[in-house]
């Protein structure tokens, strides 16, 4: 056999050998493209729902102090009520003590 036939054989033995390689490093190269395009995806859609959560609690802290200032007016006109009805209760009880003291007097 010559030198160039060698060389021949060569090269199409190896090409044999790294052909099935070469096939399965591409099938593994398309199945890491697909797995990183599915994560972007993922990744995407997260940075979106975080946005989301974002906006929402800035309008949340926006709104909280009218909230509480809201709760606290609702809190403090039951407190009033509150006093009113004790102010009330007392005033009967004082009328109360003056009948009976009118009844047991005469």
């Amino acid at each position: 056999m010559s030198n160039d036939e060698l060389m021949s054989l060569l090269r199409s033995v190896i090409k044999e050998e790294l052909d099935p390689i070469k096939e399965e490093m591409q099938t593994t190269r398309a199945q890491m493209n697909l797995r990183f395009d599915t994560i972007e995806t993922k990744l995407s859609r997260v940075e979106d729902n975080l946005a989301a959560v974002k906006a929402s609690v800035a309008r949340l802290e926006a709104n909280e102090p009218q909230d509480i200032v809201g709760l606290l007016k609702q809190i403090n006109t039951k407190l009033d009520a509150q006093r009113d009805l004790t102010e009330r209760v007392s005033d009967l009880e004082t009328d109360v003590k003056v009948i009976k003291k009118a009844i047991t007097n005469q």
